[in-house]
């Protein structure tokens, strides 16, 4: 063959690829031309790649995995990176179409570890956006929203008209199926359907605008859903795929059968419905017929035809377990192929694979050995503290035991010397609950009971427990609470052990004569406390571990307190397995503020 009708060959297979999406009527015919008469390997396959996409849409995915297993040999023999990639991608979306989701991904994977030895980060984007789809497919759609979020932020995405207009639509897609933000998935459609028109795209267009439509129905913008509709069916050419019809004629069935349109017709919706049924049963697409004889039983009870609804409703049932029986006689095929084909892999695959495996093994190693150091470190802290703040107030005890065995008879040095016992077993016994408080929140077994917490009455509590050091350092200990009487409906005991944590500290670190602030009042979204101090406050650079276990500041508390590093802590895990959270700000002229804010009682 000449050089020169190849070149030409090349050319139309080029415009044949171009046109797919635009006018499928041209590029069938200039794909079979190409095929007629192209010789060279990367021609062919780049023809079998057009008829095989068109196949797809027309749902006739046997036929089009066959064309697409053939382009793809034909691409390795051309060495054309680009359109292995292509052709790999396009299996995975055949093997997603006929519910093969194993062999799905095993193909995008493929396709991205393909794009990525090319150097192609947009191929790489496109096997990540059609894992995604499976990942939907499959039920994890919190993970496929998190990956099109992801794709819809790259430069090259948001540069590229046709690959923005799919992710938007993807994006879309997943957030009405969760049921979320109905409002951005009819932008994100709108917006998808607006870039598929401005290049052409007549097919996905179509398929965006039925998805519009739906959420439209949803939001109650039934003139808008019907107009959107009649847009789809100007779409609806002799080119058009049996799905595209079943969709549009199961969107317009839902809609005339909607509750709470004005305009809902039952008989006119059966009719579509009908015209749905015979579609998917085109299609050979099991679920879509289900689901059209589910939404038939739907308007026929409502038409007052229950007998008929219920032999839909039947036939949907023997679909679906029919669909179930064969998906796992294919399921333990595809066993059996991928049983033979790890049997037959090359030395070099399997090399692959134990690189891979010892490579996520050391991980593992490396992750429970980080938490083994940090076990080890939290036992080595548990031991400090008792080695240190049981220790020294134990053997203190017993210095002051003996002094009033020595001499019982004075009153006085026996009344003082009780006072510094209670004092140091208060000690002890504070840091004692607060390890155990700690073990059953983060055990999940602390249990509060629900009461009403009067506020007032909790910050004078709070003052009574730390009159004795109030005094000794002369602080000055302010109130702020709004008119009347406030009160707050949760788990009292988290609200009190908070307030004690956050005013105990505050007592620590402000020093003598100093001002220590408490206030509280009733937001929209719950309570909100404060307490405020006058003392060094928090250095910038530890604010990051502030409430992590066993952390300190760099101050020392201003009366020789003891300090264990698990008051923050232990208040934060309290406040958030009370439903809130605490945060730190400065106070204004010096200090420290810590806002402590609970939700309303549901």
């Amino acid at each position: 063959m000449s050089s020169v009708l190849e070149s030409t060959l090349q050319e139309r297979a080029r415009q044949a690829m171009a046109l797919t999406r635009s006018d499928p009527a041209t590029a069938r015919r200039l794909a079979g031309e190409v095929l007629a008469g192209a010789e060279d390997p990367g021609t062919r396959a780049a023809a079998l790649l057009v008829q095989t996409t068109l196949l797809h849409r027309d749902s006739q995915h046997a036929d089009a995995r066959n064309l697409a297993r053939e382009a793809l040999q034909l691409a390795r023999t051309a060495g054309n990176q680009d359109l292995v990639t292509r052709s790999l991608n396009m299996l995975g979306l055949i093997q997603h179409a006929l519910a093969d989701e194993r062999s799905a991904l095993e193909y995008f994977h493929e396709s991205a570890r393909s794009a990525e030895a090319a150097g192609d980060g947009r191929g790489v984007t496109a096997a990540l956006a059609n894992t995604a789809m499976v990942m939907h497919a499959q039920g994890d759609r919190e993970s496929a929203l998190q990956v099109f979020r992801d794709i819809l932020s790259r430069p090259h995405v948001r540069e590229n008209p046709q690959f923005l207009a799919q992710t938007r639509h993807n994006l879309a897609q997943t957030l009405w199926d969760l049921g979320r933000d109905l409002p951005e998935c009819a932008e994100l459609f709108a917006q998808a359907a607006a870039g598929k028109k401005a290049l052409g795209d007549r097919w996905s267009l179509a398929f965006t605008l039925c998805s519009l439509s739906g959420v439209q129905r949803d939001l109650g913008r039934f003139a808008a859903a019907r107009e959107t509709l009649r847009e789809v069916e100007s779409l609806l050419t002799g080119e058009a795929s049996q799905e595209l019809r079943y969709l549009h004629h199961l969107n317009l069935g839902v809609l005339l059968l909607a509750p709470n349109h004005p305009g809902r017709d039952p008989a006119a919706a059966l009719v579509e419905l009908d015209a749905a049924l015979r579609a998917a049963q085109a299609t050979k697409t099991p679920s879509y017929e289900a689901l059209s004889r589910q939404y038939m039983a739907e308007a026929l009870m409502v038409a007052g035809r229950p007998a008929e609804a219920c032999e839909q409703l039947k036939a949907a049932a023997k679909i679906r377990e029919e669909f179930q029986r064969d998906e796992s006689r294919r399921h333990l095929e595809r066993l059996r192929v991928a049983f033979e084909a790890e049997r037959a892999q090359t030395e070099a695959a399997h090399e692959r694979k134990l690189r891979t495996e010892a490579e996520a093994f050391n991980a593992q190693i490396r992750e429970q050995n980080a938490r083994l150091e940090k076990l080890y470190r939290e036992k080595s802290d548990i031991i400090g503290l008792i080695a240190h703040d049981l220790r020294a107030p134990l053997a203190a005890a017993l210095e002051l035991v003996n002094e009033i065995a020595a001499d019982p008879a004075d009153r006085q040095n026996v009344a003082e010397t009780a006072a510094l016992l209670a004092a140091g077993h208060r000690q002890m016994l504070d840091l004692t609950q607060s390890l155990l408080d700690i073990e059953a929140i983060e055990s999940g077994t602390m249990r509060t009971k629900e009461g009403s917490a009067d506020l007032a009455a909790l910050f004078a509590d709070l003052q009574l427990a730390h009159a004795a050091d109030i005094r000794t350092k002369s602080l000055h200990i302010g109130i702020s609470l709004p008119a009347g009487r406030l009160t707050w409906w949760g788990p009292v005991l988290l609200l009190q052990r908070v307030a004690e944590n956050l005013f105990s500290n505050a007592v620590k670190y402000t020093p003598h004569g100093g001002r220590i602030m408490l206030a509280a009042g009733q937001e929209a979204d719950g309570l909100r406390l404060r307490v405020s101090d006058n003392g060094p406050g928090i250095p910038p650079d530890q604010r990051d571990r502030l409430f992590e276990k066993f952390a300190t500041a760099g101050s020392l508390p201003t009366g020789g307190e003891a300090v264990h590093g698990l008051g923050l802590y232990l208040a934060q895990c309290c406040a958030r397995h009370a439903g809130g959270s605490i945060r730190y700000e400065d106070t204004p002229g010096g200090g420290a503020t810590f806002v402590l804010e609970l939700p309303a009682a549901s």
